[in-house]
């Protein structure tokens, strides 16, 4: 097995991001889970679970913060978290199509910043 590594994961309640952390965690890897509300994922000595909206850029700071504080590290971002809709574009209101840039474009954009240094370092 190659060393462990922490991992943080945007988006980790459920599907893929979930699917991912589970299957860090299994590899003996350490994970730093996002979610923006309650969560499901199993109690896990190397699972920290930090509540984030990735919308919010001094939150996305923080949360790196924290996971450095309590693992020492971060070694891989998975920017997991995303907002979609279904319907007719012509549809889409002005907040919808905000919270979808908000989310899905500057949501990375803020963790990346976050944890860059970190990872450089």
């Amino acid at each position: 097995m190659n060393s462990p590594q922490t991992w943080m994961i945007t988006g980790a309640n459920r599907g893929l991001g979930r699917a991912l952390a589970i299957a860090a965690l299994e590899a003996g890897h350490a994970v730093v889970a996002t979610v923006r509300g309650a969560h499901s994922l199993p109690e896990h000595e190397r699972l920290a679970v930090h509540q984030l909206d990735v919308r919010d850029r001094l939150g996305a700071f923080a949360a790196v913060t924290q996971a450095v504080a309590k693992f020492g590290r971060l070694d891989v971002l998975v920017n997991n978290a995303g907002y979609g809709l279904i319907g007719a574009v012509e549809e889409a209101t002005e907040e919808e199509g905000r919270t979808i840039i908000d989310t899905d474009l500057l949501g990375p954009l803020w963790l990346s910043q976050a944890v860059i240094p970190v990872m450089r370092n």
